[in-house]
């Protein structure tokens, strides 16, 4: 595929087809990811065969990427929180983006049954990172706070290690190649540190959390992975999707606030060892 046809959406069959290009070790990964009420949800293995797509090539980049840009442009200004919510939740649920819309309503500042339900039965929110117990962790998000929300201190969002979000995690084909990828480091006991992991395969982590830090990774005294994942909820300035310019925007407006993620994660020992095969 040619470096042209990166990142195009063409929209068929009341769906669209989505083009994510993104790095594993040293080759360059693109993944076509289908979002379709008719197909399904997912990344399309081996290509677009389907008879109803196209080529991302046959399309005409400057007939297509204008009008596109134009109708996301307009989505962006014309969105407010209310339709927000209520698109996504009508959407999420069809689409598997549960967490997704879930951290949205936490970030929400005004209060919901959602928001209080789905806060009390995954995890716990903390008004601040001096609420932390873990001296490694509590300064780390706040190092990751100072420099990207340019703040002293945020509320921190905890999830537990059997949390809907921690489940996704532990599956994760990309948690997976990190594992790989330090296994003899973590076979021989070591302690695994400031590794970074993008989420791409799953729509949910990627809309979710997209990018996590996993401040460490070891293997407890009964050979289950302990890796501790931190993020921070926040709508970087720039990006250009329309979700993370629909989120910056409320953002910017005052209807969401940001706040830390931690999430314990573990995957137990016969788990692991059918990874390291």
């Amino acid at each position: 595929m040619s470096n042209n046809s990166k990142n195009n959406l063409v929209s068929n069959c009341n769906g669209i087809i989505e083009v994510k290009s993104h790095k594993k070790g040293n080759s360059e990964v693109s993944a076509y990811t289908r979002s379709c009420p008719v197909h399904g949800n997912g990344p399309l293995k081996g290509g677009i065969e389907h008879n109803e797509y196209h080529p991302i090539e046959k399309i005409n980049k400057k007939t297509v990427q204008p009008i596109k840009n134009n109708g996301e442009d307009l989505l962006v200004r014309m969105i407010t929180k209310e339709s927000a919510d209520m698109i996504g939740k009508v959407f999420s649920k069809p689409f598997h983006l549960q967490d997704a819309y879930a951290f949205f309503k936490v970030a929400s500042v005004e209060s919901s049954k959602e928001k209080e339900e789905y806060i009390s039965e995954n995890g716990r929110m903390f008004n601040s990172t001096n609420q932390i117990r873990d001296f490694g962790i509590k300064n780390h998000l706040q190092y990751r706070i100072r420099h990207e929300l340019d703040k002293k201190d945020a509320p921190v969002f905890m999830l537990n290690s059997d949390s809907s979000i921690a489940k996704k995690i532990e599956d994760a084909q990309e948690i997976k190649d990190f594992i790989k990828l330090n296994e003899k480091s973590l076979k021989n006991g070591k302690i695994v540190i400031n590794g970074k992991v993008d989420f791409y395969d799953d729509p949910n982590l990627y809309n979710t959390l997209h990018g996590v830090d996993i401040y460490e990774a070891k293997i407890n005294s009964r050979g289950d992975l302990h890796l501790d994942i931190i993020d921070i909820y926040n709508f970087n300035k720039g990006r250009t999707s329309v979700k993370a310019r629909v989120g910056e925007k409320l953002q910017n407006q005052g209807y969401l606030y940001n706040f830390g993620v931690y999430i314990p994660v573990i995957i137990p020992k016969e788990k692991l060892k059918k990874i390291f095969l």
